[in-house]
């Protein structure tokens, strides 16, 4: 199969391309010690260049399918550059699909101007309550893990109605919605994740949408996302690890890539990359073209990346040595983020039993 774009679908990643070799796109990832405030000051900069570009209202909406492949394309020269920059897209991506899909306008979030974060997460199930009251609903609940909260303008909050689930677009200075304190964690900090608590929040029933799938929708964005991430991450790595390995240490000592080992290694790391690569093409494609293989194709992919990804920068780290594991690095912090991959949306083993499921059926 042919996964080669044309010039039209092209034109996307061209644009990432430039944006980031002109320095138009700060790496968040380098200030991930940093308060939320200073990482909102470096994000939303990028959020609103990378809405000029229009990558944030490729693929939006199940009428722009047809946009994947392209938007996949420009995904990996973006999560070569940042991995957190990347997965914060995708949130806005897959609040403003909900909106598009419902008929609402996305345009303050597609244009960058508007930071939205996806509040679904829970520790077991879904427990948050929206009770209706006249023209408005109470919202009350709590959200274990909402990324980029200390920063957002807007939160998609996902609760229970008399009608089943629904998602509330819930303003950030609507009273009793409190952001809590920061959790810390290995890769991705940056995205400042912390819980999100709502105490009679009042919101106008206008506010309400009803997407079908909300938990699907959601675990689909979080495998697209870190199969997109997880092929910036192994070729960044490689990119690293080559150059490393071509340069000499000392003065009349051959480099390491002229030991046999080493360029075994790289030409395992090029081999994984390109097999990912081609999975992640074909499941993309299947999802634009409405293949009923579409979501086997793409749990096939995002385990085959995400693991590959942490065995690609393990592989940069080891002939990196010293140089590459310390801070900051990109490939020491591609290590990290790398392991968040296997176990968000699909976990490897609920993707692997899902996979079996759809080949015994």
């Amino acid at each position: 199969m042919n996964f080669d774009l044309n010039e039209s679908e092209l034109a996307l990643p061209e644009k990432i391309k430039t944006l980031i070799k002109d320095g138009g796109l700060l790496v968040p990832e380098a200030i991930e010690e940093a308060p939320p405030k200073e990482v909102e000051a470096a994000l939303r900069p990028c959020l609103k260049r990378l809405g000029e570009t229009g990558y944030l209202s490729a693929a939006v909406g199940k009428k722009k399918q047809d946009e994947l492949l392209s938007l996949l394309c420009a995904q990996k020269e973006l999560a070569r550059s940042s991995q957190v920059l990347l997965f914060a897209t995708e949130l806005q991506r897959l609040v403003c699909s909900w909106i598009a899909d419902c008929g609402g306008e996305t345009e303050s979030i597609t244009s960058g101007d508007q930071i939205a974060a996806v509040a679904v997460s829970e520790s077991v199930a879904i427990r948050t309550e929206a009770a209706r009251s006249g023209d408005e609903y109470v919202l009350n609940g709590e959200k274990t893990q909402v990324s980029l909260a200390p920063m957002a303008d807007l939160f998609a909050v996902c609760a229970k109605t008399e009608n089943g689930l629904a998602v509330f677009l819930v303003p950030q200075s609507t009273p009793g919605l409190e952001v809590g304190p920061r959790i810390r964690t290995l890769g991705y900090d940056a995205l400042c994740t912390s819980p999100l608590r709502l105490n009679d929040v009042h919101v106008p029933a206008g506010n309400m949408i009803a997407p079908q799938e909300i938990i699907g929708d959601l675990r689909a964005a979080e495998n697209r996302a870190m199969t997109a991430a997880s092929l910036g991450i192994m070729g960044l790595c490689l990119e690293e690890a080559t150059q490393f390995a071509n340069t000499p240490k000392e003065k009349g000592v051959k480099p390491p890539a002229g030991h046999q080992i080493i360029r075994f290694t790289l030409a395992e790391m090029l081999t994984l990359l390109q097999t990912a690569e081609i999975l992640a093409n074909r499941a993309f494609a299947a999802i634009a073209g409405g293949n009923r293989e579409a979501d086997s194709l793409l749990l096939c992919a995002k385990v085959f990346a995400t693991e590959s990804a942490c065995t690609v920068s393990q592989q940069a780290l080891q002939i990196m040595a010293s140089s590459g594991y310390q801070r900051p690095n990109p490939v020491e912090r591609a290590f990290r983020n790398a392991r968040l991959g296997p176990i968000i949306g699909h976990t490897s083993e609920t993707a692997r039993m899902s996979i079996a499921d759809d080949i015994l059926a």
